[in-house]
């Protein structure tokens, strides 16, 4: 019944005890209803110096609701001694958030930029006035800075910002120093002497001693504001679901989330639960807008499973986010909220590498699993996201979606995977990507794999940088003829791939293809979902005239060391036998994170920037009937010796389909040349970008 930060650790015991809401009690003042309400910031100790925010709301919200029964009472002195004193009533707060200083984490600060040679001053009233106790200043900045600090006229120390890396875009530091007595108003001045422009996050006084107790017949207690009348709800009530698709508070996703929710239950025998957001932060973050609401009722659900088959197996976020929840940005202030559902963004908000949005997060079901994402914590549902705002785009994804499992364009192109590998970096992208491919080949020598690795092609060069126009076709024409699966690894950015724009992002805009293939990228930045701009991953997924079906790919920056792990971990469970049945993009990217921690292979935020724009319960169209090949010109394939093909004349082959002798379908066959070794031609010859080694020797 709170407006804080809920715990980000499930505990069962305490979810039991915090579980639906609870009543709240009141007194009666002057013909006043009173109640104690807590917002969204909070202090874990009377001395505390740094307060918790709810990143996802700055308001905390209660409920009135009008029964038969008489509501519960307390009087006046009963009434103040549960809440006072509290943490609360030993500390003062200046803070506003509405800047970033990189597009991701869930910390903000104060856009009032304080330049060198400057100064600032904010006035705080402190608890008790006469009274001692502790200050706190949290200064920020985007390059290395050095400010003096003062309060009320004398000089309390310097702040010094420090910028660690190169893909830190600020930094922020805390000055806390104890104060022998605070003045009723005090002036803390804050004096830029080197660098860059600083920004405020927080200004926090810690008091010895707590304000004066509230006074109940005093005219000054702020009244409750009304928001909106809510209607009957009862998740509580809902039985098992195989999957939970939740959509924005609007609602205006609605129809679409119902005609995906019909085609799961006819053609996958699922059992479907849609549920708006605003519904779950009613029933399980008090109206609070929080994060933590959405894997509650997960796990409510998964915890009252008899068995594994009525647990929740797949979650789809059918909505856009913004790494700005709140929404106070000038990037984001003009969007509403209840068009967008949450997300879960990391304390870093800093990094290129660290920072990162997880939709992992929802399902870390298991008691005490929350705040080890990185090492322990393992996905117990399969997640995808549907980063759509407009009814339009939610149909096209929904039409994609349908259209792809029914599989009315079955075809020889679900054989194919293209694995392309990027030049520079000392060969590394196109032997990761190699390597990677003749693994595939080994294991699964049914599939025909194409590869093209840049450096084997001619590079163009001009005034505006290098280009692989032979590369680009290739990779064009197979996006237009479709595959099962494109994989790139290498550079990129939200708005193309590779440091030669092999691909831009109006290509993935304007692509036109019917057979829809899955995109995987080991890449940077191709899809950070919950920015405000386009990126390449969104794009693919929202071309209603193709692109692709779903997109595996990075949100922010990552090592090519750990990207090659998790790439090859994906596509090892996406083409592996699941009991005959075809794996589904979601469970493939749980096995495959899970499959990171468990083996060690990942124990870094590398494997939480990798996100599925998809639904995460559609399984991959790969084939399924095994053709079997009994003769090449009347000879046995099981003679001593293989019959050859000879060039230029017809050649007769006799096969037949494993298991199914009533098979009725078109026959497309692949005939493979002898393995051939490629050389590079040098083309990045640069030290700065990791020169290419003189043999590149991939088989074809």
């Amino acid at each position: 019944m709170e407006g804080n930060l809920q715990n980000e650790m499930l505990e069962g015991a305490q979810l039991q005890a915090s579980d639906d809401l609870k009543e709240v009690p009141t007194c009666i003042v002057g013909g006043k209803r009173l109640f104690y309400a807590k917002g969204p910031v909070s202090w874990e100790a009377n001395n505390s110096a740094i307060r918790t925010r709810n990143p996802y709301s700055d308001y905390g919200y209660y409920f009135i609701t009008q029964t038969s029964e008489e509501p519960l009472l307390v009087n006046e002195n009963n009434f103040v001694s549960s809440f006072y004193p509290s943490p609360n009533d030993y500390h003062t707060l200046h803070e506003i958030d509405n800047f970033a200083w990189y597009q991701g984490g869930r910390n903000l600060f104060e856009n009032t930029p304080i330049a060198q040679g400057t100064k600032k001053t904010y006035t705080i009233d402190a608890p008790v006035a006469g009274a001692g106790g502790s200050i706190t200043v949290a200064l920020s900045a985007g390059t290395a800075t050095t400010a003096v600090v003062s309060l009320n006229g004398q000089r309390l120390g310097e702040m010094r910002v420090n910028i660690p890396t190169h893909y830190d875009k600020g930094n922020k530091t805390n000055f806390t120093i104890n104060v022998a007595q605070f003045e009723a108003k005090n002036e803390v001045t804050i004096e830029v002497t080197k660098g860059g422009a600083a920004r405020l996050d927080f200004i926090s006084i810690a008091s010895n001693s707590p304000r004066t107790a509230p006074n109940l017949h005093a005219a000054d207690i702020p009244a409750a504001q009304y928001v909106h009348n809510i209607t009957n709800q009862n998740l509580h009530a809902h039985d098992a679901a195989d999957m939970v698709i939740i959509i924005p508070t609007s609602q205006k996703l609605r129809q679409e989330a119902e005609r995906l929710k019909a085609f799961h239950e006819q053609h996958d025998a699922m059992r479907v639960q849609i549920v708006p957001a605003d519904e779950l932060y009613n029933e399980f973050a008090s109206g609070t807008p929080d994060a933590n609401a959405y894997r509650r009722y997960l796990k409510m659900l998964y915890d009252r499973a008899d068995n594994e088959t009525d647990q929740p197996k797949y979650l789809l976020l059918f909505g856009d986010c913004a790494w700005d929840n709140r929404m106070n940005t000038a990037d984001w202030r003009t969007a509403s909220v209840d068009d967008y559902l949450l997300c879960f963004e990391s304390e870093d908000s800093f990094n290129e590498i660290t920072c990162y949005v997880d939709d992992g997060f929802f399902t870390l079901l298991d008691d005490g699993e929350g705040i080890d994402l990185e090492r322990n914590d393992l996905q117990d549902v399969a997640v995808g996201r549907f980063p759509v705002v407009l009814p339009s785009d939610a149909k096209t994804m929904v039409d994609k979606t349908i259209a792809y499992a029914k599989n009315d364009n079955a075809g020889a192109w679900q054989n194919t995977i293209m694995f392309m590998g990027d030049d520079g970096n000392d060969n590394l992208h196109m032997d990761d990507a190699n390597k990677m491919a003749d693994s595939i080949a080994v294991e699964h020598p049914q599939y025909l794999i194409r590869k093209v690795m840049w450096d084997l092609f001619k590079r163009e060069n001009s005034a505006t940088g290098h280009t692989y126009p032979e590369v680009t076709t290739l990779i064009k024409q197979q996006q237009t003829a479709g595959a099962l699966i494109m994989n790139y690894v290498g550079h990129g950015r939200t708005d193309q791939i590779s440091h030669e724009s092999v691909l831009r992002l109006n290509d993935f805009k304007t692509f036109s293809n019917t057979n829809l293939p899955l995109w995987i990228t080991a890449s940077c930045d191709i899809m950070p979902f919950d920015g405000s701009v386009p990126t390449i991953g969104e794009t693919a997924v929202l071309n209603k005239n193709g692109g692709a079906v779903a997109f595996f790919g990075t949100t922010r920056t990552v090592y090519a060391y750990y990207n090659k792990r998790i790439n090859m971990a994906y596509l090892h469970f996406l083409l592996s036998d699941n009991g005959g049945k075809p794996m589904t993009f979601g469970e493939v990217q749980r096995l495959a994170k899970n499959f990171m921690i468990t083996d060690g292979q990942d124990r870094t935020t590398n494997k939480l920037q990798y996100s599925l724009l998809g639904d995460p319960a559609l399984a991959i169209k790969r084939a399924t009937e095994r053709v079997v090949i009994d003769s090449i010109n009347g000879s046995s394939v099981h003679a001593s010796s293989l019959p050859m093909l000879t060039a230029g004349k017809v050649n007769s082959i006799v096969g037949h389909i494993e298991g199914n002798g009533n098979f009725v379908g078109v026959v497309s066959a692949t005939v493979r040349d002898r393995k051939q070794r490629l050389v590079g031609r040098l083309n990045n010859k640069s030290e700065d970008d990791g020169a290419d080694e003189p043999l590149f020797t991939p088989t074809a």
